[in-house]
């Protein structure tokens, strides 16, 4: 939990002490329109970057360099990649597009489509960690499934009153709780038994359109909203710790 990577509409990632807010690197990818998603490898050393772009990026966390890995379906075709999270191993990297979940070697760049979505309105993908479970978030809630695909249960959350505003989700890195950020807090729960553990919120303040992101040693929580401010607080007690100014980031 000691950096914080952040990106957004201008296409840039930024990399940040959490401790002290300073900003250790800035990198622009030219091949990136739009950044919707990150993801730290489990050793740190890589930070993947999906969204509207021509490829899932990697950059190097201690210099910024990038490397490209292929997201063409069909040609000419790159999806829009919704999430990113690398598997137990470090060995491969899953991302979330409209027709389902890719995954990716990450050494040789191959991929194939691992999870179709059958024409289903899907609004986003989180995987845990240990690859065991992934969350498919769908109108008013999210579906839990296991790593074969088979439904587990659904976690239900108020309707947005637009499609673009339902929930993020995403695993803390021990895959024992599931995070979403709602429109005004950010609702916890149990992944064993699908049962509300926890909850943080500011009051009077409006957290749409936000991402959510867990430190490795689940203590910390961090969301980047649009009023260009990324929150960070306390996983057990829901407190906020700290701010940091990101104008243009989304996650």
């Amino acid at each position: 939990g000691k950096q914080i990577a952040t990106g957004g509409k201008d296409g840039t990632v930024r990399l940040w002490n959490a401790a002290t807010g300073e900003q250790l690197w800035v990198c622009p990818l030219p091949h990136v329109k739009t950044i919707r998603c990150l993801a730290f490898s489990r050793d740190g050393a890589s930070i993947a970057v999906g969204g509207h772009a021509e490829g899932v990026g990697l950059l190097a966390t201690a210099t910024g360099k990038l490397r490209l890995l292929p997201t063409e379906l069909s040609e000419g075709r790159n999806p829009y990649v919704w999430e990113l999270a690398f598997g137990a191993s470090g060995k491969t990297l899953y991302g979330s597009v409209s027709e389902g979940i890719i995954e990716w070697d990450v050494e040789s760049g191959r991929f194939r489509v691992l999870h179709d979505a059958e024409g289903r309105s899907i609004n986003g993908y989180a995987f845990s960690p240990d690859g065991r479970f992934f969350m498919a978030g769908q109108k008013g809630g999210g579906l839990l499934y296991d790593h074969k695909g088979k439904w587990i249960r659904s976690l239900h959350t108020p309707q947005a009153p637009r499609p673009q505003d339902e929930p993020n989700y995403c695993f803390s890195p021990d895959g024992t709780r599931v995070f979403a950020v709602l429109a005004d807090h950010v609702r916890i729960w149990r992944t064993f038994d699908g049962i509300v553990s926890g909850a943080a919120h500011n009051p009077g303040e409006k957290l749409s359109h936000s991402r959510v992101a867990i430190s490795p040693d689940n203590r910390m929580m961090a969301a980047c909203c649009d009023d260009g401010w990324t929150r960070i607080w306390e996983v057990d007690s829901g407190l906020e710790r700290r701010r940091l100014h990101t104008p243009g980031d989304q996650g």
